[in-house]
């Protein structure tokens, strides 16, 4: 945990990684079904390339099938790549809860990324959205967070167990508010002025018997 985001983030004195939120894993699943279709019709085509000639009483040469195989090969690699760039946007999107703010970095391509920090001070509302049967079975959903200085809405899609991440960053939201009213308290009655101390009073004289 140190090691991949201590780096990334300069978390400041006492700030704690609480959770790491990354993506759920159905964020692949449509970036890997292409590159899967994409490979089988590459290949498709290949194999079946000399039935489809045939029927125009075209013959392709050994030399010509060890190119296209090669071809079959070189298109194979660039799809591969292809999925290794979706699994690396996929794996370097996610949420850090600390116990003073969230981090949420969104990676949109290999050179393109966003990152925001907000205070869990500004956070009004943290909820959860499912929608259909996939994300039932699956247990995913967007994540929402509401603030209050900017009055935007923060969202988090494909999130894994998001009722057990809302309560968590509910939790976080409140242990932090709870302790910011008690450091504000404490430094209120450390800067209270101190009343005056009495002096005793003075003793009257004695009367003469």
């Amino acid at each position: 945990m140190k090691d991949d985001i201590d780096v990334i983030y300069d978390l400041s004195p006492g700030e704690e990684v609480i959770a790491r939120v990354p993506k759920h894993w159905m964020a692949l699943v449509p970036g890997v079904v292409v590159g899967v279709i994409l490979m089988v019709l590459v290949w498709l085509v290949y194999i079946n390339l000399g039935d489809f000639l045939a029927i125009s009483d075209v013959v392709l040469s050994t030399g010509v099938y060890v190119a296209l195989f090669f071809v079959a090969l070189l298109l194979t690699a660039l799809i591969l790549v292809g999925v290794g760039i979706v699994y690396f946007i996929y794996s370097k999107s996610y949420l850090v809860l600390t116990n003073e703010s969230v981090i949420q970095r969104t990676q949109f391509s290999l050179f393109a990324k966003k990152e925001k920090i907000i205070s869990l001070a500004d956070i009004e509302d943290v909820e959860y959205i499912k929608h259909g049967i996939w994300q039932t079975i699956f247990d995913y959903g967007t994540l929402k967070a509401s603030t209050i200085s900017d009055e935007q809405t923060y969202t988090q899609p494909y999130s894994p167990s998001p009722e057990l991440m809302v309560r968590q960053f509910n939790n976080a939201v409140e242990l932090f508010k709870n302790n910011r009213m008690r450091n504000q308290l404490t430094q209120l009655e450390s800067h209270a002025p101190v009343p005056d101390a009495v002096p005793d009073p003075i003793p009257e004289p004695k009367q003469p018997a």
